[in-house]
């Protein structure tokens, strides 16, 4: 009887691990990037393909109406996310959004929709799917680099599944993890290893 209850367990098990196998989200086109100039541009060249396929055109230059959109892209995320912990940027034609990752993540593996502001994002990343979304993990120095970087790229990762499971097309993402190199505040208050601990999504147009 014993033998029994212990095959059937062992059978239980095997079997809820090959569910929860089955039913995980498996996220294409995913692309991990160092941002840096010919693997950058290499990339880039990979993403328009894959938009084209995922039926995303790059902006028509010659729309002058969709031209306008997009040259505005900067003050319409700047006033849909107005409320937020967010800090809104522009740099270049490019829209960088700056998060404490206390503000979005209760772990580096779940995210948290605190205050329903994350839903303001992707609306405005669905407005504005001719873009390019890079999502960029950073930690503090408060730990090992090798560490440090691997839990930046798993936030990345995290974020960019979020994103996907709210039907923002993974064709139009790179994530990355950069540590502690790119730190913003000094990490010795705890006010600067929160502005440390960050996730950045910087958004550029598709020409």
């Amino acid at each position: 009887m014993t033998k029994n209850i212990k095959n059937i367990l062992s059978i239980t098990v095997i079997l809820a691990l090959i569910t929860s196998c089955s039913t995980t989200k498996e996220i294409p086109n995913l692309d991990e990037a160092t941002f840096t100039a010919m693997r950058y541009e290499n990339g880039l060249a990979g993403k328009k393909k894959q938009l084209l396929r995922a039926g995303i055109a790059p902006i028509d230059t010659e729309d002058s109406r969709e031209m306008d959109k997009y040259d505005n892209m900067y003050m319409s995320f700047k006033d849909k996310l107005a409320l937020t912990e967010y800090m809104i940027d522009k740099v270049g034609k490019s829209v960088l959004i700056t998060i404490p990752r206390h503000s979005i993540m209760t772990t580096d593996f779940k995210v948290d929709d605190k205050g329903g502001y994350l839903k303001m994002l992707i609306s405005a990343l669905k407005e504005y799917k001719k873009t390019y979304i890079e999502i960029t993990g950073h930690t503090g120095r408060i730990g090992n680099v090798s560490t440090n970087e691997r839990i930046s790229k798993i936030r990345a990762r995290t974020f960019a599944e979020y994103l996907a499971m709210h039907d923002i097309a993974t064709e139009r993402m790179f994530i990355n993890g950069l540590g502690a190199a790119r730190r913003i505040a000094d990490d010795t208050t705890p006010t600067g290893n929160a502005l440390n601990n960050r996730i950045e999504i910087k958004i550029s147009p598709i020409y």
